[in-house]
């Protein structure tokens, strides 16, 4: 029977889950272990340490990590140079490090988006900047309104409309600031001592700056387990630009066309078993805002009556409930075996 590692927390946990036991308490790992067992793979579940990493030929099987969304993100960082680590030695690693690397790092996903040539990634423009004089360099030249966002946080936080340079220079202040007294006090002093010295930036946390899509008043969540899409529709509350965090949340069997295969195109451009996508549409283009690829919100599948999936003919829709673990599962195997 072919193995897969799933690292563990330092709670023993394992993924998200919208609707787990104990609270927070991630993916239901018995549930876990009998969906795999049934598609012919041993689930083992093993802790970020040394000591028990060793226990394991971790090279005669898959590694699976779910990251996590720990305040000041201390042991995802942790987890992050595992996988890095595991990989770089030559295991196997799922998603690759690469993707868990942009879990709560909007940033580092914009340079991703950038970089990247194809059309679903590259539709909505966006610049970063790791101190606040870069961005106030470059603030003069902004195409105003636009939207600042810290480069962690979900359901909307950390994320600000700014309508001139004034509000964007104000926000990025805000956001950017890591000025700490002692520090500041040594800088202080070393312009004092030493001629033409420059002084360290008191405000260098990390932003993405992206466009603002004028007139939408709503947006999509898309997420896909391997070969089947699960979309929640979110509306914008009236006099606000956000939609993830409203509540105002419904499920529609009828889509805007080309949205599943919009959804397909970004799935499709990184190599992952899951994700997770944030994408607006004005009636003509449709935009990608933010993309997961690990340890996202599972209320969208944990809640909708039906699925998309894609026939000969098309997408259908497919009326039926879906288990989270059972899903992770499928899409697990699905991706191994592709």
């Amino acid at each position: 029977m072919k193995k897969i590692f799933f690292i563990t927390d330092y709670k023993g946990y394992f993924g998200s889950k919208y609707y787990a036991y104990p609270y927070r308490g991630g993916m239901d790992k018995a549930l876990l272990t009998g969906f795999l067992r049934e598609r012919g793979y041993e689930a083992l579940f093993v802790s970020a340490v040394r000591e028990e990493l060793e226990k394991h030929d971790l090279s005669s099987g898959v590694i699976i990590f779910g990251s996590h969304q720990d305040h000041g993100l201390y042991y995802k960082g942790y987890l992050e140079d595992l996988a890095v680590a595991l990989e770089a030695s030559g295991y196997s690693v799922c998603p690759s490090p690469t993707l868990i690397r942009a879990h709560e790092n909007k940033v580092f996903f914009e340079m991703l988006r950038h970089f990247r040539t194809d059309a679903p990634f590259r539709q909505v423009r966006s610049w970063w900047y790791g101190s606040y004089e870069e961005f106030r360099e470059a603030a003069g030249e902004m195409p105003y309104p636009l939207i600042i966002k810290s480069p962690d946080g979900s359901m909307s936080r950390g994320v600000s409309l700014a309508r001139n340079r004034r509000e964007a220079e104000k926000t990025a202040r805000k956001k950017m600031r890591t000025a700490s007294i002692r520090p500041a006090i040594r800088d202080i002093a070393r312009q004092l001592r030493h001629r033409n010295y420059v002084r360290e930036s008191w405000k260098r946390k990390k932003i993405v700056v992206q466009e603002f899509i004028p007139g939408l008043k709503n947006d999509y969540k898309v997420l896909v387990y391997g070969n089947k899409y699960y979309v929640l529709f979110r509306k914008i509350r009236e006099g606000d630009f956000r939609a993830s965090g409203q509540g105002l949340l419904e499920y529609r069997r009828e889509l805007p066309d080309g949205l599943l295969d919009f959804a397909e195109k970004c799935f499709n451009a990184f190599n992952a078993p899951q994700a997770s996508f944030d994408i607006g549409n004005d009636g003509t283009e449709f935009y990608l805002f933010e993309a997961q690829y690990v340890c996202f919100g599972t209320y969208t599948i944990e809640n909708s009556p039906y699925f998309f999936t894609k026939g000969s003919g098309g997408w259908d829709c497919i009326e039926r409930k879906s288990g989270l673990e059972e899903e992770f599962a499928e899409s697990l195997a699905w991706y191994l075996e592709k």
